[in-house]
């Protein structure tokens, strides 16, 4: 496969379609690991805005 720049400046010649780019699931410990982080934003925002 010939590499096209303006698809794939990396180089590689390879080429996937944007569905199987976008197609990860969040699985396992990901999920606790973003559920955290959202909570704790929303804790550490709701403590500034209470004590502003």
């Amino acid at each position: 496969m010939a590499n096209d720049p303006k698809l794939n400046p990396g180089g590689d010649g390879e080429t996937i379609r944007t569905e199987d780019a976008s197609g990860g699931q969040k699985t396992g410990h990901i999920r606790w690991v973003l559920g955290i982080g959202t909570l704790l934003a929303i804790v550490g925002i709701a403590v500034v805005l209470l004590l502003s």
